[in-house]
């Protein structure tokens, strides 16, 4: 069995990431088979790691598919977090009226009912200022949606190179997460497959046009046996490099090649050049099995670390703690007004020490440490990394973490953002250690 993931998300817009999972269903044994669907489960946050259900009051409860996962992404631009969900050869998506509830908007969106999507990741992959979605398909072909002021959205994975193996076959596709692992200013593409068949990462060569690079980066071996689920680029260890995480666990209880509970993995990102194997390190969890699932990165309790949720199949959930000391950080909300005033693809660049440091990888939800921008500099200014999503690994997604490590100096100047539609930069002073907001408007 697959089960579903999680998602944090901060669906009312109070600041606190709030605690989404999907419902999943039932498969008769009747000849035709029978599905239906179970509705998720929406917990509101009420802070110090309090929260209460709340699936009714936001249209959540009704009937609905079978649901393998959901991811948050505001598709429209209005400011208000909308819902991908994936299921049983239907995905849906849910669209936030700004009130606290949700309406389905799948058939005009152009989605395909045949799609078998269990990953998928939502990010500005293209710089155009709207959020593009892809989706990892078990056995099938990905897909790559390019999003745009009006729908039906339009479909380009084969085109794009990430639908595909490296030899152009159709893999068993679970997790999938989207950032700039490598500092070059675009956004790159990891997902986890079935046993043997490497994970596959894709490098954006050129905009909308990726390359599979798993083995010359170190991935081409180390999980190759197992079942990968959920996964994610995080920055663990505040370095400023993007690390990698990803849950294993079988779908078969003793007919696989390998066992059915097995250990989840984090990889260690030098400098974007390759990756190291960190996992015993990791903390006990990483030193035992799981049949693990879905993954969300978040910082739960506002610490400037990132915290992380896995969920398993017939095991509790599981809520893994940062320990990372943190050398000095600093938290950031940015609004947009004429992008979206979530503005997925916000240049953000950060002055220390005399250095130019990235302060985001451009999504303002992304956390990770500061690092001298790699990029040309455009206007005298830093100009910025790979356009980061909240939205990725098996079936799941994380919500809105704001900060980034500041080194250790406490009194950095200010953070600058450069608004992805085209908007002048706004600026403002935020010592490190503090939580502050960067706008062009208001929610």
């Amino acid at each position: 069995m697959v089960g579903g993931g999680p998602s944090l998300v901060d669906y009312d817009g109070d600041g606190r990431l709030d605690l989404l999972l999907t419902g999943g269903g039932t498969i008769s044994n009747a000849v035709p088979i029978e599905i239906a669907g179970l509705p998720p489960a929406l917990y509101r946050n009420l802070g110090d790691w309090k929260f209460v259900p709340v699936t009714a009051d936001a249209g959540l409860a009704g009937p609905t598919s079978y649901s393998h996962g959901i991811m948050a992404a505001d598709y429209d631009n209005d400011g208000f977090t909308d819902l991908f969900v994936s299921g049983y050869g239907k995905a849906r998506l849910l669209h936030n009226d700004g009130a606290g509830s949700f309406c389905d908007v799948s058939r005009e969106s152009g989605l395909r009912d045949e799609d078998r999507a269990l990953g998928f990741v939502a990010a500005d992959m293209n710089n155009d200022g709207w959020t593009d979605i892809y989706v990892a398909n078990d056995e099938a072909a990905n897909r790559l949606y390019l999003g745009g002021p009006s729908f039906p959205l339009r479909e380009i994975g084969e085109l794009s190179g990430a639908a595909l193996s490296e030899d152009g076959a159709a893999e068993g596709r679970m997790g999938v997460d989207w950032g700039d692992f490598d500092g070059d200013g675009r956004g790159d593409l990891f997902v986890t497959n079935f046993e043997l068949e490497d994970n596959a990462l894709y490098r954006q060569e050129q905009p909308e046009l990726f390359r599979h690079v798993s083995i010359p980066m170190g991935l081409g071996g180390p999980c190759r046996s197992l079942v990968g689920f959920g996964t994610g680029f995080v920055d663990f260890d505040l370095d400023g490099w993007l690390d990698l995480f990803i849950c294993n666990g079988h779908v078969f209880y003793r007919t696989g090649r390998s066992p059915c509970r097995q250990p989840a993995f984090v990889f260690r990102n030098r400098e974007g050049r390759h990756f190291d194997d960190v996992s015993r390190a990791a903390g006990d969890y990483f030193r035992r099995v799981h049949v693990g699932r879905g993954a969300a990165p978040g910082d739960l309790d506002n610490n400037g670390t990132q915290d992380l949720v896995i969920v398993h199949q017939n095991d509790p959930v599981s809520i893994l703690k940062n320990r990372q000391q943190r050398a000095g950080w600093i938290s950031l909300r940015l609004i947009g007004r004429n992008s979206s005033r979530d503005p997925i693809g916000t240049v953000v660049t950060y002055e220390f020490e005399g250095r130019k440091m990235v302060i985001g990888t451009i999504d303002p939800r992304r956390r990770s440490g500061c690092r001298p921008a790699r990029t040309r500099p455009t206007a005298g200014r830093a100009s910025a990394v790979g356009r980061g999503s909240p939205e990725r690994g098996l079936c799941s997604a994380d919500g809105r973490p704001r900060g980034r490590s500041a080194g250790r100096d406490r009194r950095s100047p200010g953070p600058q953002a450069e608004f992805s539609a085209g908007a002048a930069a706004a600026a403002a002073r935020h010592a490190a250690g503090r939580r502050g907001t960067i706008g062009r408007g208001r929610r």
